[in-house]
C-alpha cells in the first residue's frame, strides 16, 4: 500500500490559529518599527505555503481569495460599548478573537469564533465580571449587545445560573477520573 500524500494532510494542526493569534501581533509590533503606517499591511493571513502558478510564480488570484476568506465580517454600522458592562465585554471579545476592533452588533461566530472560543468567552466573562454565563448562551446571543443584557440581568437578580460551573482540571486529575471510569465498567 503507497500513501500518495503526506500524512499531515490527513489531519488538521488544532494549535494553528493559537499560533497565528500570537505571530500577527508580533508582525505588527516589528513592521510599525520598520515601516511608516501608511506602508502598514491592512490584513495577515497565515497560510502554510503561498499558493504557486503551474510555472512556479506566486498565484495572485488564489491569494486573493484566501485574503476575502479570512476577512473577518464587520456589521456595517460599528457601534462602539455604551455601558460598562459592554466595555468590558468588547475587550474579552478582541482578546479571545484576536481582533483590534469589535463592535456591539458583530456576531461572535461571524468574526471567526468557534465553540472552544466560546468556552474561553465564557471563562473570561466569568473572571472579569463574576457572572457565570451558561455557554448556550452565547449561541443563542451572539453579539456583545445581547450578551450584555443577560450579564445585567443575572448581576441584578443576583441569582447564579443553573450551568454547570466551568472548571479547569490538572492533568492528573483528568487521568484519575478517566480510570475511576474505567473501573466503574469492568465492574458491571
Amino acid at each position: 500500500m503507497t500513501h500518495s500524500r503526506p500524512w499531515q494532510s490527513y489531519a488538521n494542526n488544532p494549535l494553528q490559529a493559537k499560533a497565528a493569534r500570537k505571530l500577527v501581533p508580533q508582525l505588527q509590533a516589528y513592521i510599525t518599527q520598520k515601516l511608516p503606517e501608511y506602508m502598514m499591511p491592512s490584513a495577515f493571513v497565515v497560510l502554510e505555503s503561498l499558493p504557486l502558478t503551474a510555472n512556479g510564480k506566486v498565484n495572485r488570484r488564489v491569494l486573493r481569495a484566501f485574503y476575502d476568506a479570512f476577512q473577518p465580517q464587520f456589521s456595517e454600522n460599528y457601534m462602539a460599548p455604551r455601558t460598562p458592562v459592554e466595555q468590558v465585554l468588547m475587550k474579552i471579545f478582541a482578546e479571545v478573537l484576536g481582533l483590534k476592533r469589535v463592535g456591539i452588533y458583530d456576531n461572535f461566530f461571524e468574526l471567526g469564533g468557534h465553540s472552544l472560543l466560546a468556552t474561553q468567552l465564557v471563562s473570561r466573562v466569568r473572571d472579569a465580571l463574576g457572572v457565570e454565563l451558561p455557554l448556550r448562551s452565547v449561541f443563542e446571543a451572539p453579539t456583545i449587545a445581547q450578551i450584555s443584557k443577560i450579564v445585567e440581568s443575572f448581576k441584578e437578580s443576583n441569582i447564579q445560573s443553573q450551568a454547570p460551573v466551568l472548571v479547569p482540571l490538572s492533568r492528573e486529575s483528568r487521568r484519575i477520573k478517566l480510570s475511576s471510569l474505567k473501573e466503574e465498567t469492568k465492574r458491571r
